[in-house]
């Protein structure tokens, strides 16, 4: 767990870091890359176009920790991610587990019912992803 801000003594001001494999951070770094590619893409072809392009920052408070794996595994699907792909996903995102380490005891592990994992590649951009149609609400 890492200390944000706070009170220490709050659990509330703790969030988790994900430990993945080697693997795995090899395939967010493709998975970015690949994002960011067709984003700079999209913008270039926008601006070329005479359009504007235009990004809002929110500060949500621990909204890594609320993401529903069912409804971003169904808002990846409308995106075109289907079969293996959204199956490799599917993979990643429920069998993540986490256990705590405090005053030297650890706790046992327990499964992820929600959230993206945190300290990794790919958490901001799955994070992104969920709320992508948060404007039009």
């Amino acid at each position: 767990m890492f200390f944000k801000q706070g009170e220490r003594s709050d659990l509330n001001n703790y969030r988790p870091i994900s430990v993945i494999s080697v693997i795995a951070k090899v395939f967010e770094r493709i998975v970015t890359v690949t994002a960011l590619l067709e984003a700079t893409d999209s913008w270039a072809f926008d601006i070329d176009g005479g359009n504007v392009n235009a990004v809002v920052f929110l500060d949500l408070k621990k909204a890594f920790d609320t993401v529903d794996h069912g409804i971003l595994l169904t808002k990846m699907n409308l995106y075109g991610l289907y079969g293996e792909d959204l199956d490799w996903f599917n993979s990643y995102l429920t069998k993540c587990t986490q256990r705590c380490l405090v005053n030297g005891s650890l706790a046992k592990t327990c499964s992820l019912k929600c959230g993206v994992p945190q300290g990794t590649i790919l958490g901001p951009l799955l994070f992104l992803i969920y709320i992508n149609d948060l404007p039009n609400y």
